[in-house]
């Protein structure tokens, strides 16, 4: 089939933008990481466990059960998989698996454009580099996350399936193997599927077969990695933050301009202006394609259970889209020059929100992290325990064990936990709210069970004196 000059040029120049944008991520990459985001330590350490053949699991975390919101014991193989060459080769490079994301956020957006109507290809594209300029997304380079390779093979997964359903099975069951949100990627094409032919297809079940075996065969395998345990914990956890409850944790704008959580009126109003997003694609090409379902159900994803802003991801890029396409249906002049401020606007604020310093200040490369890293190292044993906020940064950096603190606020509660595993240091990092909420009513309630051992402008370490003489029980 002979390709259309006029086309042939317009991908050519998307292209070009598209590598010129990869190029300014890459060059812009820095050798550290946010100590909130420490999903990314558990999954460098298991891609280091496979990288040197240790167990997948020993990556120096110890799981609470009574706080089992930083994470499960495991993570799921597939993400690990991917980076365990890269830590062979570049070790402990922060730079290194960061480039792996820029790539793979990269392929996600060139997947979007593949799967795009072909009337809808320049709108796309143009959505698509608009969102690669969002400010918060050129934030999210600095993580060392899985949502885009499960984004990028969800995708995958929905262009597989104009061909068939076996494909598309294995590709949605190796992103559910990179994170459990995978499942919504099964969930978004099933729709898209039945609603589309009014029935259960051939392929439609021959991809559920072949999910549902390999998601089975990952829980059989690996039992520690949570399946449901999101839902579960952060709807019935009590005391636990989320957007049901009127607060939202880990979104840059959130902690800018929202310093105390974000209001159920304001989820109230995203929620109405998604599904009003919806309802706008949906009438202008009469149906709802695969992707509009994962963008659907992304808010009901967030509502219920997230605390963090990646949940939304898959349904950034549709945003700027409807802009673009809102923007071209309204003839009115003066109606289109103030819808063009507010976006401008709402663009100023993103950018301030997401490059504030209280976003730069807390990263492992700065010199308070190294000190705290060496002082650990030089003056712990190798098979100490930490209780601390971010157990899996400070395990990955310093090769010690560590386990986050319980739920519970009460000092026996606490001190009972630290002794169930044999805990023998505290590290407090005073910039983390639940650190000042719990550890330093701890400290003061009880200050004959600690010792102080080291500190410096960012984090203290206490030894803990948890025998019997020093530290009652009572």
């Amino acid at each position: 089939m002979q390709i259309p000059p006029g086309l042939k040029s317009r991908s050519a120049i998307i292209a070009a933008c598209f590598a010129a944008a990869a190029l300014v991520y890459s060059l812009t990459l820095t050798n550290g990481h946010g100590w909130r985001w420490d999903d990314g330590a558990q999954y460098i350490a298991h891609a280091r466990n496979i990288a040197e053949g240790r167990p997948y699991a020993a990556t120096g975390y110890i799981f609470n059960p009574q706080n089992p919101m930083t994470g499960p014991a495991s993570y799921p193989p597939v993400y690990p998989a991917l980076l365990s060459p890269v830590y062979k080769l570049f070790g402990l490079n922060m730079i290194a698996f960061k480039l792996v994301n820029v790539l793979l956020m990269f392929l996600c957006l060139a997947l979007l454009c593949a799967l795009a109507a072909k009337e809808e290809k320049s709108e796309t594209a143009a959505s698509l580099a608009l969102f690669a300029a969002l400010p918060a997304v050129f934030w999210l380079r600095q993580l060392v996350y899985a949502d885009w390779l499960c984004l990028a093979l969800m995708y995958a997964a929905f262009l597989a399936f104009r061909r068939g359903g076996a494909a598309a099975g294995l590709l949605l069951g190796l992103a559910y193997s990179t994170r459990v949100a995978g499942l919504a990627g099964y969930l978004a094409l099933a729709a898209d599927d039945i609603f589309r032919n009014r029935k259960i297809t051939a392929r439609l079940v021959r991809m559920s077969v072949i999910f549902f075996a390999l998601a089975a065969a990952q829980k059989i395998m690996m039992p520690a990695i949570a399946g449901s345990y999101y839902i579960s914990t952060k709807i019935l956890l009590p005391g636990h933050d989320t957007p049901i409850s009127g607060r939202y944790m880990s979104s840059p704008f959130n902690e800018v301009f929202i310093p105390d959580g974000m209001s159920a009126p304001f989820v109230a109003a995203l929620c109405v202006l998604l599904a009003a997003a919806a309802t706008g694609m949906y009438i202008r090409r009469g149906r709802l394609t695969a992707a509009d379902w994962l963008a659907a159900g992304c808010p009901l994803t967030f509502i219920i259970c997230s605390d963090g802003v990646r949940t939304l991801l898959p349904l950034l890029p549709f945003i700027p889209l409807n802009c673009i396409a809102a923007a071209k249906a309204v003839r009115d002049g003066r109606t289109r020059f103030l819808a063009g401020a507010a976006l401008i606007l709402c663009g100023a604020m993103a950018y301030i929100g997401s490059f504030a310093s209280v976003w730069q200040d807390y990263d492992i490369s700065r010199p308070p992290s190294k000190q705290l890293f060496a002082a650990i190292k030089a003056n712990t044993e190798p098979d100490a325990v930490f209780i601390a906020r971010k157990p899996r940064m400070l395990a990955l950096m310093t090769g010690r064990k560590a386990s986050i603190y319980p739920q519970n606020s009460a000092p026996q509660a606490q001190l009972e936990y630290y002794r169930s595993v044999k805990a023998g240091y505290l590290l407090e990092t005073w910039w983390l709210r639940k650190d000042r909420e719990i550890i330093a009513p701890l400290l003061a309630a009880r200050p004959g069970c600690f010792a102080y051992a080291y500190g410096n402008e960012m984090f203290r370490v206490y030894k803990l004196k948890l025998d019997f003489e020093q530290c009652p029980k009572d």
